[in-house]
């Protein structure tokens, strides 16, 4: 978003084509990070997360996931002609989203990624600003959500206290 910034509005198309080339090299960057921390075995931040080979592959299964969706997203949103720089944001938190989860040592972890996910996919269905269609199936995907993080909720809530905080023997 702020590569978005830097570019002045009268050189549009050369901050687009940066900010996606940024955006393919920061997966890259990701990726190879995540190959480096494939032997690793750690509880982090207290306890909320677990990184191990299992979750490390997921994560690269994720990252190479998101790269071929950057990369086969440029065209179609220079043809609907919203190639906005917020578009590889979102796709990154909810990137984060999804990493999260599959980390996650509790189930409020759990439930945080979830929400980081789904917040930006709800923006994402709503991303045509000018088209009907998706604004009314981003209502509906937030509506559905809505109830979906209601039922979670109440299905943690009654799962016993030795099983909510540990989700690994």
């Amino acid at each position: 978003m702020i590569l978005e910034i830097v570019f002045p509005k009268s050189k549009k198309r050369l901050s687009e084509s940066v900010i996606f080339y940024f955006s393919l090299l920061s997966l890259i960057i990701a990726l190879n990070y995540a190959f480096m921390d494939l032997n690793k075995n750690a509880v982090i931040f207290s306890s909320f997360m677990r990184i191990n080979q299992m979750t490390v592959i997921l994560d690269i299964i994720l990252i190479a996931g998101i790269f071929i969706t950057v990369l086969s997203s440029k065209d179609y949103l220079e043809s609907e002609g919203i190639n906005y720089g917020e578009y590889y944001s979102l796709i990154f938190f909810s990137l984060l989203g999804m990493m999260i989860m599959v980390s996650a040592y509790d189930l409020i972890t759990l439930f945080i990624g979830l929400e980081l996910m789904s917040l930006c996919f709800y923006i994402l269905t709503g991303f045509m600003r000018k088209k009907l269609e998706s604004n009314e199936s981003a209502l509906k995907y937030f509506l559905l959500g809505a109830f979906f993080t209601g039922f979670f909720l109440l299905g943690i809530a009654f799962l016993p206290d030795h099983i909510i905080f540990i989700l690994y023997p």
